[in-house]
């Protein structure tokens, strides 16, 4: 197993790997199990049946029968019944944020494969020998449509791997936040590293669409005194140094969410990602780009934005959509009045191991059946036994990166590079995800027509040393060469 700290108090944000074939570690465990939830509700019962047992022993009587016998028995069928429907729930929660994660794959790899590109990407995939075609003479062989496709590549990346952040977003904001309409310090924290994330990803007006949907209200003494971007991002800069640490939910005050229904962040980036792929379609009857994609090969990748926007709809109605309270309630009450009289049904003549470990046992089963069933009845967040998302963002970097790679695109992959996590997002995975990704400039490359384009406009935008992106006016970036 690993070994997992936390950086403040008891609280511990990750998912929990051990050796089910081990009896000794599983018992001794404590992070992680039902104790830290009902260990103070299990010494009081405890302690109220050691003191139902020497009362009946002082009075020399019983306080009732056996007739505890039919409640248990109906109040354990409720309980494992829960448990059952809670375990299903945390299954369909992984089935679908694995079919999530696999569909926005299977679309990276779809895009990179049947983007056509240019002279260059011809030659590297008719290639007769791998050995004796490397992709550095490949570069050689890159023209214009290989620079217009890498664009678009690079822009389709980008977007999937702030899907992926979003997701995580969405998930620590959605129970707390878009049902209650608030949520604590800790929540707000690590949203706020989730979009100094995606600020690295997106584009100045992509990122502010994102805030703007994301939903939280900042209090008036948060919030900068002229909001601009500049201001935006170092506010978010300073809260995430080496040595930052989470705040834990006792500290500060909670924030407030707006609960008007509108469009989430996962939406809007998804929304960008098909404005991207039909905007790069080639249509011959209305635009000339041989290099892009097919008009046919549209549908296909529709298809995958909308299995994506199932599957996410589908882990945000589990999110939002807890157990009808009337079953909650009667399964709660039966459990406390069955716990409350089952010491008094004892007969103290049987001893005190009857009378006060056996109760103690029954208590542990039934207060750990419920509390088993109440943390895998949500299994998104940043509880301990939430699902390990964190790798699921960082397994999908990588394979984007691999994909670029395996597809000889240099240009799209120079768009992008590898920066080291802080150590409490470090802490937060089961797997080492040591750094995530980011674009190495503020914006992507642009079309290869602009960069001619801004040469021809004269030294105002630059002399052509400044590196990429360096030169801005407004909301137009032209790429240096």
């Amino acid at each position: 197993c690993r070994t997992i700290r936390s950086h403040f108090g008891s609280r511990l944000h990750v998912m929990i790997l051990y050796r089910n074939d081990s009896w000794l570690g599983p018992i001794l465990a404590w992070t992680g199990t039902v104790w830290p939830h009902i260990w103070l509700s299990w010494l009081i019962l405890v302690l109220y049946a050691v003191a139902a047992f020497f009362s009946e022993e002082v009075l020399g009587r019983n306080a009732g029968s056996m007739g505890h016998t039919i409640l248990g028995g109906t109040m354990s069928f409720l309980l494992i019944f829960r448990a059952n429907q809670a375990y299903a729930r945390y299954w369909q929660g992984r089935t679908f944020t694995t079919h999530l994660f696999v569909e926005m794959r299977d679309m990276v790899m779809f895009c990179c494969l049947h983007t056509r590109g240019g002279q260059g990407k011809a030659r590297w995939q008719w290639r007769s020998d791998s050995t004796t075609f490397t992709i550095a003479e490949k570069t050689h062989y890159d023209d214009e449509h290989d620079r217009l496709a890498s664009v678009f590549l690079a822009n389709v990346v980008r977007l999937t791997c702030a899907l992926g952040v979003c997701f995580k977003m969405h998930s620590r904001v959605c129970s707390d936040g878009y049902c209650c309409g608030k949520i604590g310090p800790y929540a707000k924290w690590m949203t706020d590293w989730d979009r100094l994330r995606l600020r690295g990803l997106l584009r100045k007006d992509e990122w502010e669409q994102v805030t703007t949907a994301l939903g939280i209200l900042e209090p008036k003494e948060h919030m900068p005194r002229r909001r601009n971007d500049m201001s935006e991002r170092a506010s978010l800069l300073s809260k995430f140094d080496d040595e930052a640490e989470p705040p834990s939910d006792q500290e500060g005050q909670d924030f407030l969410v707006n609960l008007v229904p509108s469009m989430r962040p996962f939406v809007v980036i998804l929304f960008h990602i098909k404005c991207e792929v039909y905007k790069y379609m080639n249509d011959s009857q209305y635009n000339e780009m041989p290099w892009a994609l097919k008009e046919r090969f549209v549908p296909t990748i529709a298809k995958h934005c909308s299995s994506i926007y199932f599957a996410y709809e589908m882990v945000n109605q589990s999110m939002m959509t807890p157990l009808p309270l009337p079953y909650v309630h009667l399964n709660k009450t039966l459990l406390c009045a069955f716990l409350m009289s089952f010491p008094c049904q004892l007969d103290f003549k049987l001893g005190w191991y009857a009378n006060t470990v056996i109760p103690g046992l029954v208590a542990l089963a039934l207060l750990g059946i419920d509390s088993i069933a109440t943390e895998l009845e949500n299994p998104f967040g940043d509880d301990t036994n939430d699902l390990d998302i964190i790798e699921q963002i960082h397994l999908l970097e990588h394979e984007c990166m691999d994909i670029l790679e395996l597809c000889a695109d240099g240009i799209a992959r120079d768009n992008f590079e590898w920066k080291r996590a802080p150590d409490f997002i470090v802490d937060q995975s089961c797997k080492p995800s040591t750094e995530y990704l980011c674009l190495k400039y503020e914006l992507p490359l642009i079309a290869w027509r602009e960069q001619e384009e801004a040469k021809r406009w004269g030294p105002d935008f630059g002399s052509g040393d400044e590196p990429l992106a360096a030169c801005v006016e407004g909301e137009r970036v032209f790429v240096s060469e």
